[in-house]
């Protein structure tokens, strides 16, 4: 009885994870908002956290785990993305703060507007 109930909370948190991850993709593939890309990074390990808690505690209760199989694999793709992704995000926006560095260096423009 809980199959299609079950299949229907996977795939709306697959679908939570996919948006999060297109949006950490784009702006920081740009290396862009870093606080919103960290804090969907935030999300999507809570999203992973609770596909697998409700995958571990439907097997705890008996469901038959053709049923918890989709839940499992949402968590399991939400921890690889966050531990996949972090490193490469953070040597981007590191990278990106480096370039705004230098450029703020080689700036020869005045600190003070002259009159």
């Amino acid at each position: 009885a809980g199959g299609p109930t079950l299949g229907a909370f996977a795939a709306g948190l697959g679908t939570a994870l996919g948006r999060l991850g297109a949006l950490v993709g784009v702006l920081g593939g740009r290396g862009r908002a870093r606080g919103a890309v960290m804090g969907a990074l935030g999300l999507v390990v809570a999203i992973a956290s609770v596909a697998t808690g409700a995958a571990f505690w439907g097997l705890v209760g008996g469901r038959p785990v053709r049923e918890l199989v989709p839940l499992a694999g949402v968590g399991a793709v939400g921890f690889l993305l966050v531990a996949c992704g972090l490193p490469v995000l953070r040597k981007r926006y590191a990278e990106a703060e480096l370039r705004k560095m230098r450029a703020l260096d080689l700036d020869t423009r005045p600190l003070v507007p002259r009159s």
